[in-house]
């Protein structure tokens, strides 16, 4: 309902607003997002590769407790496997999801994951922010194929058609980045092992 909302009374922003999050961009574009882009406004992102992401999101419910969300209830209350999680309808295409009514030509820069360092440069000098440029970037968080998340190669070729919008989206992000990403889909597909029973549930 919130984002039906949003096309017709997106949020208003004041002049050299900075908004950081995870967050609808149809929230403050609305339903004419190109008439808006003459306002300065600029976006950015960085993505990081869909299965991964899905491993990342699935650990990090199972670790922590989230009970107002329906969907972790339901995760919990039906015990889902990595697999149940990342075929779930509701998971599908989950960068699309967020990108509603957001064109690709609306982003100033689109980052990777995978290239942290370099995207968060990216994503500064696209906002036209003064900073460091020798600044230290963090310990990124990096997640294990534990036994609950480790996917055969036909099961992770079956996520990758799955999610095809996202890897579409991904792999659109990949190649503008640059020759320097060229490895990107070897480096991103390293978790594959053979399905174990954790992981079926």
């Amino acid at each position: 309902m919130r984002l039906i909302e949003s096309l017709t009374q997106p949020v208003e922003l004041l002049s050299d607003t900075i908004v950081y999050g995870h967050f609808y961009p149809v929230k403050y574009l609305g339903a004419a997002p190109i008439e808006r882009f003459g306002q300065r406004l600029r976006l950015v992102t960085i993505l990081r590769d869909p299965i991964n992401r899905l491993r990342s999101h699935y650990n990090f419910w199972r670790a922590g407790t989230f009970s107002d969300h329906y969907l972790w209830r339901k995760m919990h209350g039906l015990d889902w496997s990595f697999t149940d999680f990342a075929f779930s309808r509701e998971m599908k295409n989950y960068y699309n999801q967020y990108l509603f009514q957001t064109p690709l030509a609306m982003f100033s820069y689109i980052g990777l994951f995978e290239h942290m360092e370099r995207s968060i440069h990216g994503c500064l000098d696209a906002l036209e922010v003064d900073y460091d440029r020798n600044f230290s970037i963090p310990e990124l968080s990096s997640t294990s194929a534990g036994a609950r998340t480790v996917v055969s190669e036909s099961t992770r070729t079956e996520l990758m058609d799955y999610h095809a919008e996202d890897y579409a989206l991904y792999e659109y992000a990949r190649r503008s980045l640059g020759p320097k990403s060229s490895q990107m889909r070897k480096e991103s597909g390293t978790d594959v092992a053979p399905e174990t029973g954790g992981a079926t549930g």
